[in-house]
């Protein structure tokens, strides 16, 4: 599990996800936000969901950077922070042990 941002900033995101037989077996998230912080939580939930693990590294650079998400899902650019807390999350989720 990892989490990242603060409620009271706007937006708050927690990545769940379940790794075994290097392979993620589920990606779960609760966030809040906006409809697109949501909207990128949900997108990268199922991209990340049956893929296969070979560490940390390795998988972020398969999902690109914030930037590239915002290109795919239209996010606009003012909502890049937001997109950058969701990276924060997700890559600390990567890294428990």
């Amino acid at each position: 599990m990892g989490e990242a941002g603060r409620e009271d900033l706007g937006t708050r995101v927690r990545f769940t996800l379940h790794i075994a037989a290097k392979r993620v077996l589920a990606a779960r998230y609760r966030a809040y936000g906006c409809p697109h912080t949501l909207a990128t939580c949900e997108w990268l939930a199922r991209e990340i969901e049956g893929r296969a693990f070979a560490g940390p590294a390795a998988l972020a650079a398969e999902l690109e950077s914030p930037l590239a998400w915002a290109e795919r899902l239209g996010v606009p650019a003012v909502k890049l922070g937001r997109l950058l807390v969701i990276e924060d999350a997700l890559r600390a989720a990567l890294t428990q042990p």
